[in-house]
């Protein structure tokens, strides 16, 4: 039934046949709330510009829709679209400086990669912001049109800071000339930092000429890297790292890999010898020191110590003989950063320029990019893409892209990977990359080729560029000029909308949490020995700024390739072929994941300890990743039996992640838990306490409703600034305690059930459906239960139906053995089962028959002894007298 509310009835034109209810009343509030109880009703307040902007606030507290002579919000609106109508019904400078500000950073957010230019998107603005003026003689149009040029003139001054060293910097002396200048201005000493633009020759001409010089006389010079795709044609090379044996290194100078180089004992004499470092591509070098690569785990503690590790071998060369750093896209931070550390001003050599002139084909969309792509290769045209899609064990959305445009190539293809950088036999092949990929009509490259890589033949005709996110932007604009000879480049994005916080103290947080594997630990004293810790500030600085650099990822990138003088071209799509590109683009991922389950299937069983040792590898081959990929299935669901089933409902870990947080909110505290696990333990139990869910009953199959009242309440203990989560000695403000527990989102109070659902949803697994106007039911599949037991208890596998003495054994059982510990509560319950070998009578391999486990667990007169823990109680099958303080124990199934 569709009611609308209004304060003049005689206003509205409605005709008489409708069977829309109008209510006239002054007390707009009150009439919502009584239609509201009608949960089939779908409420519309007719307001007007004098009272709009009070009304739409009961419209947001009922989910009522809204309307004010043109302007319309429904109930289910976006951000901008509200921000839009309070704009345009705004009655004071109070009420419209709130909505302004919004209204700014919604095209802000647009501008260039949705919206071409600042000129079309204040066309825009005059389209949908009212031309009037306002009680104090504003006039909301060219107010925002004014607020909205000075933040985007702020945003391009920060992105072109991140690509070129501000010439009013005070640490910075600029010396620009020709790379033989450039190189006598080397041999003077001191730190040099090389900012030529891309494709200028310093990596040729300047790094490795300086480092055989070097070698010539005896300097022992290092050579770092950030990829082996860089130094690949040196592989033959006996400077190369690679070619280090076991008593050490003997060479003249290294060429290396950064961890290596830094971090292996066969370098330490080359690194206590220098008196000569030399650095390519500055930016991936910093970042990679920072980055989960560097350890097994990428502790915060190691990367610190690889960070720390690169800035002293610098600091060493820079004071004893000559530090050389080199990258196309220098940020003003780092050549900053550089002098701080050195405490000394650096000499920042450029290249003297001649005219710039490169050309972005932006396309709307990967579909539209792959069906340009595809058209040029059935025209003969060759093509090289460059893609930094996923490309592991767990999701290969790079192999899709291949196959996608292998279909359509007439001659041959090749998928150019770390594989091909890493294999040995294919050395020589690399040493000479740009004429042996010309034996190719299509290559689709993986990041390896984005930096450090030129390819100068005329080979390809046609480059194409997808950027889905995972590499900084700065390496999405180096793709773009691999090969020299072009000057047009086509470039599509394929990111999703993360949020990004630069914030350096919730970074820190964030990461020590993970650091910390005892909750207990998590207090600020050890804190602030982490903090002490070589190299850790530096870390968490430097990933505090990229995440800065990531943000809003699309316009970051445009606006950084328009700083260095790209023209960016708007390209539209057609529909026709873009809409059949996104069938094959789905089937050439389908035979991508079909391929990547195989590999998993058939890798070889490996131990834990196997698994760890492939982990510290420099670089895991693809036949070592699925290896540990199968291990790591095998360990999580306990159980053997890894088949295709399994691994399609993983999702590539999606679903391991999903179930981590069902357990974390379904078992008891007694396990030793990281300190960021523990706040995430914290956090979901406290929204499930909020939302009167049962975990526990959900997992069993039951269903639970959570209504809009409930999320308000959540929403109303993240937003309190008074709400902590307290882990170990540590407190932590709600809503920074909340981002980190799901992976840095952020909650609006005013979507309150929205942002509850996507939760549910996306980090929980959970089903989450609409109830009625007001509420909606939260269940678990079939599926996600018998996968949640599975890793609970190792006991209920797909397809196996359990006997009823069977569901008794496992829900009595579950609450005596923590599969994640492996802690022994009862002997007979300290290994998995096989599907099916538990029968009437049969034996389980510890000790125990199964008709005596069923015998055991209903027997209470036999063992007295009782334990309780928060709602849980039990009995002890056990003899020995257990003090309650030391009895650990998770529930597996079904106990909170």
């Amino acid at each position: 039934m569709n009611v609308t509310i209004t304060r003049n009835a005689a206003a509205l034109e409605i005709t008489k046949d409708s069977e829309t209810k109008i209510i006239e009343s002054s007390d707009i509030r009150t009439q919502v709330a009584l239609q509201s109880e009608n949960v089939d009703a779908s409420i519309t307040i007719h307001s007007n510009p004098e009272n709009a902007f009070d009304d739409v606030e009961i419209a947001l507290e009922y989910g009522a829709n809204i309307t004010s002579g043109p302007d319309y919000l429904c109930a289910d609106y976006k951000a901008h679209e509200l921000a839009f109508f309070r704009l345009n019904n705004a009655r004071n400078l109070i009420e419209y400086d709130a909505a302004a500000k919004q209204v700014a950073c919604y095209y802000l957010s647009r501008v260039p990669f949705q919206i071409p230019s600042q000129l079309e998107a204040e066309k825009d603005m005059a389209k949908k912001i009212h031309d009037r003026t306002i009680d104090n003689g504003s006039t909301p149009l060219l107010g925002v049109i004014d607020m909205f040029r000075n933040m985007l003139r702020a945003e391009r001054q920060r992105a072109h800071n991140m690509v070129k060293i501000n010439p009013n910097n005070p640490n910075v002396n600029f010396f620009t000339g020709s790379n033989e200048e450039i190189n006598e201005v080397i041999k003077q000493g001191g730190p040099v930092l090389i900012n030529s633009w891309l494709g200028s020759g310093k990596s040729k001409e300047n790094l490795f000429t300086t480092f055989e010089s070097a070698c010539q006389r005896n300097a022992s010079p290092l050579l770092i890297a950030p990829r082996r795709s860089q130094i690949a044609p040196m592989k033959n090379d006996p400077r190369h790292y690679t070619n280090a044996g076991r008593s050490g290194f003997d060479a003249a100078g290294v060429i290396g890999v950064v961890n290596s180089t830094i971090g292996l004992p066969a370098f330490e004499q080359h690194r206590n010898n220098t008196s000569m470092v030399l650095g390519d591509e500055l930016e991936l070098l910093l970042s990679h020191c920072a980055s989960d690569a560097i350890g097994i785990f990428g502790k915060l503690s190691e990367r610190g110590a690889a960070t720390a590790g690169f800035y002293e071998l610098v600091k060493k060369a820079a004071k004893e003989g000559t530090a050389v750093l080199a990258d196309g896209l220098m940020s003003d931070y780092t050549a900053t950063k550089i002098a701080e550390t050195l405490g000394m001003k650096v000499t920042v050599a450029t290249k003297t320029q001649g005219e710039f002139a490169h050309k972005i084909n932006l396309h709307p969309t990967k579909a539209a990019m792959i069906a340009t792509a595809q058209a040029s290769l059935r025209a003969g045209k060759n093509v090289l893409v460059i893609s930094d899609e996923s490309h592991n064990s767990k999701n290969d959305k790079l192999e899709g892209t291949f196959n996608t445009l292998q279909k359509s190539a007439t001659g041959e293809s090749m998928l150019l990977d770390g594989a091909v950088f890493g294999d040995s036999e294919k050395a020589e092949f690399v040493s000479n990359l740009a004429e042996n990929l010309s034996g190719y009509q299509l290559v689709v490259a993986s990041p390896v080729v984005s930096s450090g890589v030129s390819i100068e033949t005329d080979h390809f005709d046609e480059v194409f560029v997808l950027a889905a996110g995972t590499v900084l932007p700065t390496e999405v604009i180096q793709s773009t000029s691999r090969v020299r000879n072009l000057s047009e480049t086509h470039l599509a994005f394929a990111t999703k909308n993360r949020n990004r916080i630069d914030d350096i103290g919730y970074v820190f947080s964030n990461m020590a949490a993970r650091e910390f594997g005892d909750g207990d630990d998590y207090n600020q004293e050890n804190l602030d020995k982490l903090w002490a810790m070589p190299g850790v500030q530096d870390v968490v600085k430097r990933i505090a700024y990229e995440n800065r650099m990531r943000r809003n990822y699309n316009n970051q990138t445009l606006m950084m390739m328009e700083a260095l003088g790209f023209t960016i071209s708007h390209v539209s799509a057609d529909k026709v072929a873009e809409d059949k590109a996104k069938e094959e683009i789905k089937e050439g991922n389908d035979e991508a994941e079909n391929k990547r389950i195989e590999q998993i299937l058939n890798a070889d069983d490996i131990s834990i300890q196997d698994a760890q040792n492939r982990r510290k590898s420099e670089q895991m081959t693809r036949e070592h990743e699925y290896q540990v990929e199968k291990c790591e299935l095998r360990e999580f669901y306990k159980t053997n039996q890894i088949d295709v089933e399994l691994v399609k409902a993983d999702k590539g870990g999606r679903q391991r992640k999903q179930i981590t947080n069902l357990r974390l909110g379904v078992e008891s505290a007694a396990r030793n838990m990281s300190a960021f696990d523990a706040n995430r333990r914290k956090v979901i139990k406290k929204l499930m306490k909020t939302l009167e869910i049962d975990l526990s009953e959900i997992m069993r199959g039951e269903s639970a409703i959570i209504t809009r009242e409930q999320a308000q309440r959540f929403a109303e203990w993240v937003e309190n600034k008074r709400s902590v989560v307290t882990v170990g000695g540590k407190s932590t403000k709600a809503n920074e305690a909340y981002s980190q527990a799901f992976g840095g989102r952020s909650f609006n109070s005013k979507q309150a059930q929205r942002c509850i659902n996507s939760v549910l949803h996306e980090e929980m697994g959970l089903s989450v459906k609409e109830h009625n106007k007001d509420s909606r039911k939260v269940s678990a599949s079939a599926d996600r239960c018998i996968y949640f037991n599975l890793h609970m208890t190792g006991i209920a596998r797909p397809n196996h139906k359990l006997t009823e003495e069977e569901e008794v054994a496992r829900d009595m059982a579950s609450g005596y053995f923590d599969p994640t510990t492996d802690k022994e509560i009862l002997k007979w319950f300290d290994q998995t089962r096989e599907v099916g070998a538990v029968s009437a009578g049969s034996k389980w391999e510890v000790g125990i028959t199964f008709d005596e486990l069923i015998e055991s667990l209903k027997s209470t007169e036999a063992h007295p002894e009782m334990f309780n823990f928060g709602e849980i109680s039990g009995y002890v099958l056990s003899d020995e007298k257990i003090e309650s303080s030391e009895m650990k124990f998770k529930t597996a199934r079904c106990c909170a």
